[in-house]
């Protein structure tokens, strides 16, 4: 078998096993399409079975209210409902006439045929509800008994799916159709109460569990749907019908609760309890009788407690609650005088006579307590509660459309998988082909690649042949002129290290030289800073002096202002003295009137002598002030030249310090550069020693180097001779190869594959 045929076998496998899994995975979804569109046929069926289910519970309620209220209520709308049941009832035995049963399941079939028999028998129970000849409890029993066929009929349909997703959803369905039938059930008992105005025989048991059994259905929804579902019967459920139906349903609960707790007062009360151990106790006086009477009477009280605590008794129970309890104390109270009168042995006919009590009130509160009629319209009850159950219709339907929508959505996800699968499939037959035909390009490349690698190989041996002869007559050339450069390369050598040595010694010199160069120019920058700030400092005493001659001068300024002032203050103190004087004298002319005066005008005349001896004292000593101030201000003047003179100076040495340092960092600089060169000349005369001596080695190494080339060149022929051998076994396995690949062998041609001639691969010495 050639190599193609191998690779295409090779490919061929895998794409069998693609091609397999494909139409397996086709043939799966085709199967699961068929299951789908089973699904969608009998949810079809299950909206036609739940539509009659529908109108029969409506009629199931009608007739329980009938019947509750001996043919006075729904007279008119029980008829009404019959026809709109009978419309249902036609379009669902014409719809299971052509449906294709093979679709179902034998259990749907046969649930579906029980219930065709029991709805064939519907005529004849109708007359027996509108002759009020049918009890009610077979009424309900036949009705739910033919809607529960039906509904167990409707959750084996939606049970048959594939997906468990759609189970989930289908068993969430079944659980609200339940809840939906309870609801029914519970509309058609309360019917048959409300229109009796009481519970009658089980009818308040079987209430209360259809009203558990309601609730846990509405659970089991809520826990298997979906958010959207769960969002949408909560908006349905806020509607105002549903608050009213519950305050309906509590309203019985608690009715039946209270008459539970009368018709135990009634009977504790009574003429078998209560009443008659009394009566036993006034005629025989018996201890027995008393304790019994004594038990009865706490019972009683205990009874009546729990009734007036009770916050659902209105007004009318109240009042007839206290008529009786009332009553009972009134008995309680001649418990004693019995007792006491028997123990004085007074005769019976006496005691009896003494006791006068009327019990008739107590009875008739008692009858009116334990016969009760609730207070609810059985027509609005119906049409409430109706409307709670048309809402929960309209969530069953929306349930019901998402179960198809469901269904909808797998049958395109089914068609996007025999695309995908076919998709697959195409494109795993096109690359497996196109990577066969890849492969094939490719090793027919690699025949030829390898014909060209021989030739070149062929080629390559020639030339290594040839190269080798001229690589061994040159080593030997080479050798010689190598000693003669070894020779003159010890020479330069020693000549080299003695200029070294001179250089170093040049390069020593330097470097004291340049050191006690810069030690100068530290000196001389040290000096140049000192008298750059002592002129600094010269220019701020300058200023410093200036301030002083201007502040002396504001002195002296204010020294004449108050000079001035002074002399104001003594001519004021001179006319304050006369007027003194003056005033001195016109008291003296006053007499006794002007002693008081006198006092003043002797006080002021010595204030004015004081502040004439102030204000020559003061005269005195700005004038002093004054002539310290012109003393203090030639003194200035004379501090002032000193300052120019020492700044003049100042300024002629920094400027000398600066050139000085100047001309000592330029010298250093031309010093350093100097050192470098001499460096720079010891430097390369160390290198050019070292590299004369690396020379040397080279020269060494070349000539070693030559000497292997020669036996190099000697194994290089035998490995031309051994590349020409290589190459005819590559020719050899190019033709096999191309057998394979070909189906034939493909021959060199005589050109393709030169031999290298043997004596050319053979080098001489």
């Amino acid at each position: 078998m050639t190599l193609k045929a191998k690779l295409i076998l090779m490919v061929a496998v895998p794409l069998l096993g693609v091609a397999g899994f494909s139409i397996n995975e086709i043939l799966s979804q085709n199967k699961l399409s068929g299951e789908i569109d089973r699904v969608r046929v009998l949810a079809r069926l299950s909206q036609r079975s739940s539509s009659l289910i529908h109108e029969m519970q409506k009629e199931r309620g009608l007739s329980s209210g009938f019947l509750g209220s001996k043919g006075t209520k729904f007279v008119e709308d029980l008829p009404r409902q019959q026809e709109v049941t009978n419309l249902q009832l036609q379009q669902f035995r014409s719809f299971w006439q052509e449906f294709d049963q093979k679709q179902g399941s034998l259990e749907i079939s046969k649930l579906i045929g029980e219930a065709n028999e029991r709805l064939s028998e519907i005529e004849n129970l109708r007359e027996g509800v509108k002759s009020q000849s049918k009890p009610v409890g077979e009424v309900l029993e036949y009705y739910s008994g033919t809607i529960g066929k039906l509904l167990n009929a409707v959750e084996a349909t939606v049970m048959i799916t594939p997906d468990p997703d759609m189970a989930r959803l289908s068993t969430s369905y079944a659980a609200f159709l339940q809840a939906k039938e309870r609801a029914g059930i519970i509309r058609a008992v309360l019917s048959n109460v409300f229109a009796k105005g009481e519970f009658t025989g089980q009818l308040f048991n079987r209430f209360s569990e259809l009203v558990t059994q309601h609730k846990t259905y509405l659970q089991v929804f809520t826990s298997l749907s979906d958010q959207e579902n769960r969002e949408y019967l909560i908006e349905k459920m806020s509607d105002p019908s549903v608050t009213e139906v519950e305050r309906m349903i509590q309203l019985a609960f608690k009715e039946e609760a209270k008459g539970k707790l009368f018709n135990r007062l009634a009977f504790e009360f009574g003429y078998s309890n209560f009443i008659h151990n009394y009566k036993n106790y006034v005629l025989r006086g018996q201890r027995k009788y008393k304790e019994q009477l004594e038990l009865n009477l706490a019972s009683l009280r205990k009874i009546g407690a729990e009734l007036e605590a009770n916050p659902d008794l209105d007004q009318g129970d109240l009042r007839n609650l206290r008529v009786v309890l009332s009553t009972l104390e009134a008995y309680g109270a001649q418990i004693p005088f019995v007792s006491s009168q028997w123990s004085k042995q007074t005769p019976v006919t006496k005691i009896d006579a003494s006791i006068e009590i009327d019990d008739a009130p107590a009875r008739k509160a008692l009858e009116a307590l334990v016969i009760r009629r609730f207070e609810v319209d059985p027509t609005h009850w119906f049409n409430e509660i109706t409307k709670k159950i048309n809402l929960l219709k309209e969530v069953e339907d929306h349930l019901m459309a998402g179960i198809i929508k469901k269904a909808d959505q797998m049958q395109s996800g089914i068609l996007l998988v025999y695309l995908l699968a076919g998709l697959v499939l195409v494109a795993t037959l096109f690359v497996g082909v196109s990577q066969g035909r890849n492969i094939v390009a490719l090793l027919e490349k690699l025949i030829t690649d390898l014909r060209h690698s021989a030739n070149e190989v062929a080629s390559a041996a020639d030339e290594i042949a040839r190269s080798s002869n001229a690589l061994s007559s040159g080593a030997t050339q080479q050798a010689a002129s190598l000693e003669e450069s070894s020779a003159s390369m010890e020479e330069m050598a020693r000549q080299a290290e003695g200029n070294a040595l001179a250089a170093e010694q040049t390069s020593e010199s330097m470097t004291r030289l340049a050191q006690v160069v810069k030690k100068s120019l530290e000196s001389s920058q040290n000096a140049s800073l000192l008298a750059g700030k002592a002129n600094n400092s010269a220019k701020k005493g300058m200023e410093a002096m200036e301030n002083i001659l201007g502040a002396m001068d504001q002195v002296k300024k204010g020294s004449d202002e108050i000079t001035e002032i002074v002399a104001v203050i003594s001519e004021i103190t001179h006319q304050t003295k006369m007027l003194a004087t003056n005033a001195a004298i016109e008291a003296a002319r006053a007499g006794e009137h002007g002693k008081g005066f006198a006092v003043v005008a002797d006080e002021v005349a010595k204030l004015a002598e004081n502040s004439k001896a102030s204000a020559k004292l003061i005269t005195n000593l700005i004038k002093s002030n004054a002539k310290n101030t012109e003393t203090g201000d030639e003194l200035a003047h004379k501090g002032e030249e000193v300052l120019r003179e020492i700044l003049q100076h100042s300024g002629q040495v920094t400027e000398i310090m600066n050139e000085l340092s100047i001309k000592t960092s330029q010298q250093v600089d031309g010093i350093l550069l100097m050192n470098e060169q001499v460096e720079t000349i010891c430097s390369a005369s160390k290198e050019q020693s070292l590299g004369v001596s690396q020379i040397n080695r080279a020269l060494e190494e070349m000539d070693k180097v030559t000497q292997s080339n020669a036996a190099t060149s000697q194994e290089a022929a035998a490995a031309a001779e051994e590349l020409n051998a290589q190459a005819q076994m590559l020719k050899d396995l190019v033709a096999e190869v191309s057998t394979q690949v070909g189906g034939k062998a493909a021959q060199l041609s005589s050109h393709e594959l030169q031999v290298v001639p043997r004596e050319h691969r053979r080098l001489r010495e």
